[in-house]
């Protein structure tokens, strides 16, 4: 279901749709850990980054759903430029239309689904529990099983 105007952002669509991408990947991967392989999520949908060097450092990032490409500022740090994928990722999984149809209030909800969902792609929950558990609490701690470690 879409936002309609004044509508509040669908985090939990966000990070439904991040955690079904990770799962996806791990599918073919096996275990994803750090750093997530942002670029290889995009792949695996069948889109390809292209580094931009003729934007505004206003632009992070761009995409087209007709071609299948991620637009990056390549003068953004890597870092940023990550997250843009990401962010462009979270439009795509949760099939948001392109900005030039959409009010400014739902340019905007847009944008933050779409941020929701490139932080749960870049941070997944399951992957923090995991190197938490792993690095300051013994195994036998509430919450870090291996089954509490893989949601």
């Amino acid at each position: 279901m879409k936002p309609g105007p004044g509508s509040a952002p669908r985090f939990d669509l966000a990070t439904d749709a991040a955690a079904g991408a990770l799962a996806r990947l791990e599918g073919v991967a096996g275990s994803v850990g750090p750093p997530v392989p942002i670029e290889r999520i995009a792949a695996a949908l069948g889109y390809r980054i292209v580094i931009l060097q003729a934007v505004p450092d206003e632009v992070s990032g761009l995409v087209s759903t007709k071609e299948r490409l991620i637009g990056v500022n390549g003068l953004h740090h890597p870092h940023r430029r990550r997250f843009t994928v990401g962010h462009e990722l979270g439009h795509v999984l949760l099939g948001h239309p392109p900005e030039s149809r959409c009010s400014p209030v739902r340019v905007r909800t847009f944008n933050l689904e779409a941020d929701c969902c490139a932080s749960d792609l870049l941070i997944p929950v399951s992957l923090l529990r995991r190197i938490f558990c792993a690095t300051w609490l013994p195994p036998s701690s509430p919450g870090c099983s291996m089954s509490a470690s893989r949601r």
